[in-house]
């Protein structure tokens, strides 16, 4: 599947090996020279083993610890001049292949911005969408998003006209980075697709 998702069937050593990936970039080579090189010489017995109980813990110590967020929490720094001009505004957006047709952003908390979008009805249930973005470097989870599933947002002023947003898909696998610029009433969108889809650039206008 897209993303580098694979499944290995070993039938000599009753092992099957899934991996579930949403990379772009990674060579797949790599993946199945893990095979010899890391997982089936980690095969230490062609029946089973007897119990470890500290090697469960230690697995399961390891499973707790993948589960923390380990983003660190960051201070936000003052709204912009830009960010206080367009907020609560909506833009108007030309024709692009994600199906987007409007966008704005709102900032009335102060570590957290909401993006308001709306698609065309062929991309999906769901046409709006209100998705809120964290601003201090700690992605807010979304349970219910684009085609009924969840998604975790957060995002950064690069500069003071330029806003990007980490835009993850984490109930599927799209992973998308939308960086817009805002000049006078018009708007510059570039979204990334990083799991291998073409990236698109395309504008929009301020909504009278």
């Amino acid at each position: 599947g897209r993303g580098c998702q694979r499944i290995f069937v070993l039938p000599d050593s009753d092992v099957v090996v899934v991996i579930t990936s949403g990379a772009s970039g990674v060579d797949e080579r790599k993946l199945e020279q893990l095979l010899p090189s890391s997982i089936l010489a980690a095969v230490k017995s062609a029946t089973p083993l007897p119990p470890n109980p500290d090697g469960l813990a230690l697995l399961k110590s390891k499973i707790d610890q993948a589960a923390v967020d380990r983003d660190e929490r960051k201070p936000v720094p003052p709204l912009s001049k830009v960010a206080r001009r367009i907020s609560g505004r909506t833009y108007t957006l030309d024709a692009n292949p994600y199906g987007l047709t409007e966008l704005a952003l709102i900032f009335e908390k102060p570590d957290e911005a909401l993006l308001k979008l709306s698609l065309s009805p062929a991309f999906g249930e769901i046409q709006h969408l209100e998705l809120p973005v964290g601003l201090d470097n700690i992605y807010r989870i979304v349970p219910r998003c684009r085609l009924d599933l969840p998604a975790a947002l957060k995002g950064v002023w690069q500069k003071d006209n330029v806003f990007v947003v980490n835009f993850n898909e984490i109930g599927g696998i799209n992973n998308w980075r939308i960086r817009m610029t805002f000049e006078n009433d018009n708007v510059t969108v570039r979204m990334r697709e990083m799991t291998g889809l073409a990236p698109a650039k395309f504008g929009g206008k301020l909504k009278r």
